[in-house]
């Protein structure tokens, strides 16, 4: 059995055959070199070129892809957020819409300054109604808020105690805004009791009514 080894002779005597042969290559006309060195020299240039061609092109390229697509990535979380903003803000506006027509609704029950005295006045003929006598009826000084103004309306009136329930949720139904506020019942004889109470209504403010700027508004004692 013979064992295979290089031929270190035969590999010596190429290389001065290959130094032999590109020696007499014309380099003017290459088309006249061997098959082999053409290709070689094909090889060499083509690797030359897209080794360039890699480090002046397409690297940046690449790393401009990269930065794109971070961006790209980037937009869509910020459009995630943008549609989930403006889904709360679509449920924002209707709640402002549903406030603004309570608002609405509230103030049509609020009376302009010329109204109060029917006010007062229906507020005197329901405890004539339901048999009260009324000991005291006097309207309080206005408070001025932000919005609207308060009138007090302090009232001593004697009668039954189910005649004076009564005279309350009258004063509820009433359809301008009239609150009963802090109240006291004292007994006074035949089972007849005395209520003095404050009932406030509201109304409008005219024309050049208001808190001044630097002045606060009085404090809120109820709600309109």
């Amino acid at each position: 059995m013979v064992n295979a080894r290089p031929d270190r002779h035969g590999l010596s005597g190429w290389v001065p055959q290959i130094r032999d042969r590109v020696r007499g290559l014309n380099l003017r006309e290459p088309a006249s070199w061997p098959a082999a060195m053409r290709y070689g020299l094909f090889l060499v240039v083509a690797g030359w070129v897209g080794l360039v061609l890699w480090l002046s092109v397409l690297q940046p390229l690449a790393r401009q892809l990269e930065a794109e697509r971070a961006r790209e990535q980037a937009l869509r979380e910020e459009f995630k957020g943008k549609l989930a903003r403006a889904g709360q803000a679509e449920l924002l506006r209707r709640q402002r819409d549903r406030l603004q027509a309570e608002v609405q609704r509230l103030e049509a029950q609020l009376p302009g300054k010329a109204e109060m005295e029917a006010i007062l006045t229906d507020i005197n003929r329901a405890g004539l109604a339901r048999g009260l006598q009324f000991e005291l009826f006097r309207p309080g000084q206005v408070l001025l808020r932000t919005h609207y103004a308060e009138v007090p309306v302090i009232l001593r009136v004697t009668g039954r105690y189910h005649d004076l329930g009564a005279f309350a949720a009258d004063m509820a139904r009433f359809p301008r805004m009239v609150a009963l506020g802090s109240f006291t019942l004292q007994p006074l004889r035949d089972g007849l009791l005395t209520l003095d109470a404050t009932a406030k209504t509201y109304r409008t403010l005219e024309a050049g009514e208001g808190v001044p700027p630097n002045q606060p508004a009085a404090p809120r004692t109820g709600r309109p």
